[in-house]
């Protein structure tokens, strides 16, 4: 899948969230692999979108960490370790530079 970079990356997430519900709803059993299989996609997708050259370190790890992710989950996409990640995820709660 293709996203414009018109598209903003909340209005993606809508977006996806709908494919899941729609996906979910249609399944008579929900096969556990296939939606892992789903998530790591969408999660791969929100990456690539966080991570245009026009963001800051700290406005991705900012901007994934809205979406519910951990400092474990945000280092690998960012390129970060998780430390570096919860040490900059501080600095962004407590409004330090």
């Amino acid at each position: 899948m293709v996203v414009p970079r018109e598209i903003s990356t909340q209005s993606t997430i809508v977006l996806l969230k709908i494919l899941i519900f729609n996906f979910m709803k249609e399944s008579e059993t929900i096969d556990i692999t296939t939606v892992d299989k789903k998530m790591n996609v969408i999660i791969g997708l929100l990456s690539k979108m966080v991570n245009s050259p026009d963001q800051t370190m700290k406005d991705r790890i900012a901007e994934l960490a809205s979406y519910g992710l951990v400092s474990t989950e945000i280092g690998p996409m960012v390129g970060k370790t998780a430390e570096a990640v919860s040490k900059e995820l501080y600095k962004i709660k407590s409004g330090k530079k």
